[in-house]
């Protein structure tokens, strides 16, 4: 199996642990510097409303950070969530952690080191929680490059690297906040 094979059967798994079957990413055009650059999608239901949006920005070192917005109904069909996270997929296998999460360090440019709960599962770590996430997006329309620290079951850490451009993380930031601001919206 290639390497590029590889990489598209890990964002397929991704993609189905959030619940989405089939999901095509469209790319925000790359950074010329280094070559990264937002993906985006939106799902949508059968009378056109969106259920899901995926953004996802890939690092050198083959991990991806993915903020998301997703349309959850409860089995009675009664109450509605709207779930956002900030995720940061691995190369290697993380474990998982209990509910409240395990301390994450994220340094945004050369600011001081930030340390956050994320909740674990198998290969990624996730920030949960609109105001959580909101913040984080800040951040990052902020910054030039995000530095985040998993940890593994064995407290080993594991860095991940991404390179943004401030142009294109604000393009991708404002159109994920309209986005989501309508899965809201329709509920």
């Amino acid at each position: 199996m290639s390497r590029a094979s590889s990489y598209r059967a890990k964002v397929r798994a991704l993609a189905l642990s959030f619940g989405v079957a089939t999901l095509l990413l469209r790319t925000v055009p790359a950074n010329a510097k280094t070559g990264e650059s937002w993906e985006y999608a939106v799902k949508t239901n059968l009378e056109g409303d969106p259920q899901m949006v995926l953004a996802r920005l890939r690092s050198k070192d083959g991990s991806a950070l993915w903020i998301s917005c997703s349309h959850v109904a409860s089995t009675d069909m009664k109450t509605v969530s709207i779930l956002v996270a900030a995720t940061v997929t691995a190369a290697r296998f993380l474990g998982s952690s209990n509910p409240k999460g395990r301390s994450t360090v994220t340094w945004f440019d050369e600011d001081p080191p930030e340390v956050s709960h994320w909740v674990y599962r198998d290969r990624y770590g996730q920030l949960r929680g609109e105001e959580n996430v909101k913040g984080f997006v800040e951040h990052l329309v902020a910054s030039e490059r995000l530095v985040v620290e998993l940890s593994n079951y064995r407290y080993e850490t594991l860095r991940s690297e991404f390179t943004l451009d401030r142009d294109r993380t604000r393009v991708v930031a404002d159109r994920f906040a309209k986005d989501c601001s309508s899965i809201g919206a329709k509920r």
